[in-house]
């Protein structure tokens, strides 16, 4: 394979593309600020700002934003996988580059590789205030349904939270009862709750004062009111009834605190595209662990964690990801957000997707799919329409804070010199356009 001849690396942030040569340059009428500049030269993202990417379908995400991406960072990482293909084509250089590689496969999209877990309950064992701690557990896969009346989630939420609470606290003492999260379904999920509840209440002086608290509450409802509370408990629960997710999630391979403390790792989760949905709150409870575990710094370490979401619009909002864009640059992460276009992004997070927009330092759009949708996405830069439905298909408008919106050649992985030897067969992650 013969491939195109790039400048060398020599920035932290992400390489988006490279400015046209003087003369080569596109006018197609918008503003000289949108031609390239007096040579060929790379355009880069800034190290500590957020990324969001608008592509539609077919557009070539993958090939000249995802995969480049990973290649070029030299720090820890988190990746969502859908389909496997990233794992696929980057693991082995990140192992290379030094990186312990973990992977997350709870429908083992990847079964020659072997998955680990992580602790669900770690987080909350290590807490300050492991009370708050299982509540937050709890919301993130199993939200408040403001179309419900409140009472039954917040009431499900707090027998759940319970559960978990006494799970974790059981770790590191004797005694019977559920001691990780898969245990801790089990008891909610048995032949007989109440009883089961009831006896746990009867013969275990030590468990923690708030989650015996949860269960008495409980258990001194009416019988009927009690149902509806457990089906409000279970309900999430069904999604994580499988083993894989079980294990998932009851593992001990992956220590969380590595996240917190900057470890040079790299943990990809796969996931298959038909489960986006269906499995979306499973999906969203393990970004909200990474996520939350980077938080918990007291500051950036040496180097930034990449948090790569890609098909962020499809998996449904999660609250950390707002929050990063918000807040997390002091904590050393820079998160990439892919979606398919801004009505996707408005109508996964609402009022909240422009607060994401807003605080992102680069934003990359690849051809739009329709005049609609560049208007959408041109109108919240300040550009004309024609910026974008006059992209080349091996274009991209690459908008950095502090510098004019410019248009530059794609990356492509599978070409550039940059990427030559670094990514394995691309018979096995098709270089076919997504």
């Amino acid at each position: 394979m013969r491939f195109r001849k790039s400048p060398p690396a020599s920035h932290d942030g992400p390489l988006l593309g490279w400015l046209r040569p003087h003369g080569a340059e596109r006018q197609i009428g918008f503003r000289a600020a949108l031609s390239g500049g007096p040579s060929a030269e790379p355009v880069y993202g800034d190290a500590t700002d957020h990324h969001l990417v608008f592509g539609p379908t077919g557009s070539g995400k993958t090939r000249s934003i995802v995969i480049p991406g990973i290649l070029d960072h030299c720090g820890p990482m988190v990746i969502l996988d859908v389909k496997g293909e990233l794992f696929r084509a980057t693991q082995r250089h990140a192992a290379r580059s030094g990186r312990r590689v973990l992977l997350i496969d709870p429908f083992r999209l990847l079964p020659e590789h072997q998955p680990v877990g992580l602790d669900l309950l770690q987080p909350i064992a290590e807490s300050e205030d492991p009370a708050a701690a299982a509540r937050s557990v709890a919301e993130s896969f199993s939200p408040t349904d403001p179309g419900r009346d409140m009472f039954w989630s917040n009431s499900g939420n707090s027998l759940l939270a319970a559960a978990l609470h006494d799970a974790a606290a059981r770790r590191g003492r004797p005694g019977d009862g559920p001691r990780n999260f898969s245990e801790a379904m089990d008891l909610l999920t048995g032949d007989d709750v109440v009883y089961a509840i009831a006896r746990m209440l009867d013969t275990d002086p030590a468990m923690p004062a708030e989650a015996h608290r949860g269960f008495a509450t409980f258990l001194q409802m009416p019988e009927i009111t009690r149902g509806g509370v457990l089906a409000s408990a279970q309900a999430p629960l069904r999604l994580l009834s499988g083993l894989g997710l079980r294990q998932a999630l009851s593992g001990a391979d992956i220590d969380l605190t590595s996240l917190t403390t900057g470890d040079n790792i790299a943990v990809y989760l796969a996931w298959p595209q038909m489960a986006l949905k269906s499995h979306g709150p499973a999906l969203r409870l393990f970004l909200s662990l990474f996520l939350d575990a980077i938080f918990r710094r007291k500051g950036p370490p040496s180097s930034t964690t990449l948090v790569m979401v890609d098909e962020a619009g499809t998996i449904g909002p999660v609250p950390q990801i707002e929050t990063a864009f918000t807040l997390a640059r002091g904590y050393g992460c820079r998160v990439t957000a892919i979606f398919q276009s801004i009505h996707q992004m408005e109508a996964c997070y609402g009022t909240a997707g422009r607060t994401v927009f807003d605080n992102a330092g680069t934003i990359s759009v690849l051809p739009p799919s329709n005049a609609r949708s560049a208007q959408d996405i041109a109108g919240l830069l300040g550009l004309p329409a024609e910026c974008l439905t006059g992209l080349g298909h091996d274009e991209a408008l690459a908008a950095c804070r502090g510098h004019a919106a410019r248009i530059v050649r794609r990356l492509d992985y599978l070409s550039d010199a940059r990427y030559a030897g670094k990514f394995d067969d691309p018979r096995a992650t098709p270089g076919r356009r997504r």
